[in-house]
């Protein structure tokens, strides 16, 4: 079962991934609802220091939706700095990811592939991808993970791919991924930056495709 995460190595020098800084969840903006095959919750938190400083806040807008394979997550992501000098920082732990269950994982016989059509958590580490997919047979099904960043995000994503399970698109972090000079994106206060992704679960026979064409168009 994967799991997804946010995760933020520098943030104005503060580390949300080793979980010295804070996200703290605040109020929500509409109640979560359900309706048939589809969950909406959508939430305002704040970006605190580890002393406490609010930074930044956060609306958060999740969506689950049932598809004929598995489930369908879109989360999207706004920050909006209550600072001045707010910037993400370039580290390889940076951006939205997911982390899957160790049976999955390609030290367990799972395989990572990218939109270039690369294979392997080594392979597809650093390089930029329009998604990278995480998956393994079990008892004649394909179980897996797709994580599709927006194409409309404001910068493209490199990946942090590790073969004990853990799959990150990060946009932040082109010298950490060896792709160029260190990265450095500024957000002025009272401005925002926003970026968005799709995550597919899915299980499929184990000779089959995932509709790929109506997933990422």
């Amino acid at each position: 079962m994967p799991t997804c995460i946010r995760g933020f190595g520098d943030v104005s020098g503060h580390d949300f991934w080793r979980n010295k800084g804070r996200i703290v969840h605040e109020r929500f903006v509409l109640e979560p609802a359900a309706a048939g095959d589809r969950v909406s919750v959508t939430s305002v938190a704040s970006m605190q220091t580890e002393s406490g400083e609010k930074i930044a806040k956060v609306l958060s807008a999740l969506l689950v939706s049932r598809l004929p394979e598995g489930w369908r997550l879109d989360w999207r992501l706004r920050f909006t700095p209550q600072v001045d000098g707010f910037a993400f920082g370039d580290q390889e732990e940076m951006g939205f990811g997911v982390r899957l269950a160790t049976p999955l994982t390609e030290k367990n016989g799972g395989l990572i592939t990218n939109s270039g059509h690369l294979a392997s958590a080594a392979a597809t580490w650093g390089q930029p991808a329009e998604w990278c997919d995480y998956s393994k047979v079990i008892d004649d099904r394909r179980v897996g993970v797709l994580l599709v960043p927006d194409p409309a995000n404001p910068h493209r994503s490199w990946w942090h791919n590790r073969d004990y399970g853990l799959m990150v698109a990060n946009p932040f972090g082109r010298q950490a991924m060896k792709q160029g000079g260190a990265s450095r994106i500024e957000v002025k206060k009272g401005e925002s930056y926003s970026f968005n992704h799709s995550v597919y679960l899915y299980a499929i026979d184990r000779e089959g495709k995932l509709a790929w064409e109506r997933y990422l168009r």
